[in-house]
């Protein structure tokens, strides 16, 4: 009787067994956000129109090499200031460093 009783419960569904919830996908926000804090930081000496000497020129971010993602995620997250992108101004803050990081991925 005592087995009846729970297989019961399992067919209605009474007692039915809690699965842990999947992890949440990254949301899509987070590489347009990422973009734009790329144009806002760094567009306007790394585009191809501009007169800065680099040696990054990018017209899309979407097409930059994993390689290149590499080298922006140590130029943004150095503590060297002397290397430290955007240049001649305040460093970007931790969540802007964090979405570019999982951008860079």
């Amino acid at each position: 009787m005592k087995y009846l009783f729970a297989s019961l419960l399992l067919v209605c569904g009474c007692g039915e067994v809690v699965k842990e919830k999947p992890p949440e996908p990254p949301p899509l926000l987070l590489f347009v956000g990422a973009e734009q804090i790329l144009d806002q930081n760094c567009r306007s000496c790394h585009n191809p129109g501009s007169k800065v000497k680099t040696e990054l020129k990018v017209d899309d971010w979407n097409k930059v090499t994993p390689e290149v993602k590499k080298k922006i995620v140590a130029r943004i997250t150095t503590d060297d200031k002397a290397i430290r992108m955007p240049k001649d101004r305040e460093p970007l803050s931790e969540q802007d460093k964090d979405i570019i990081k999982e951008w860079a991925k």
